[in-house]
């Protein structure tokens, strides 16, 4: 495992609501994401409206979403389709993400080359899964990290 590179750590400005207008690439806030107290790993999903492939898997990675969200899983999906300059909207996805964004310069920042293509931090800012793994061993990993690292959470108090 590797820690957050360089690269992204560039794309970690801050980002106002982001399911309310098309967002960019300054719009991808993934240390802010990994920081949520109860987001154990964030994966992030690059989908075109053309890739057959990502299409297939939108139910399973709706599913995995549904199925650990409230373990900490928190879905990011990355729509890289161009579109025309005066076009500011993103297609309608075929699942319900926790963030949707709407910027092929996100995956071109992260060397985004081929469909699909995933990513996956944990907390930490370990990168878990990179580069054209296909969904099924996507979903193992976050399984098996889920079910073998806790994130606890300790709430200090006056006394």
């Amino acid at each position: 495992m590797t820690t957050i590179p360089r690269l992204a750590a560039a794309l970690l400005a801050a980002a106002a609501s982001l399911l309310t207008h098309t967002a960019t690439a300054a719009d991808f806030p993934l240390q802010r994401w990994l920081d949520e107290p109860d987001v154990k790993l964030v994966a992030v999903e690059f989908y075109a409206d053309w890739c057959g492939p990502c299409k297939e898997s939108a139910p399973k990675w709706e599913a995995l979403r549904a199925r650990y969200a409230a373990q900490g899983l928190k879905l990011v999906v990355v729509n890289v389709t161009k579109k025309a300059a005066s076009d500011d909207r993103c297609s309608g996805l075929p699942w319900r993400p926790d963030v949707a964004l709407c910027d092929p310069a996100v995956g071109a920042r992260l060397g985004v080359k081929k469909l699909p293509e995933a990513f996956v931090w944990s907390w930490q800012g370990n990168l878990l899964v990179t580069r054209g793994q296909h969904i099924d061993k996507i979903q193992r990993i976050i399984e098996r990290y889920l079910d073998d690292n806790p994130r606890v959470q300790v709430n200090a108090t006056d006394l």
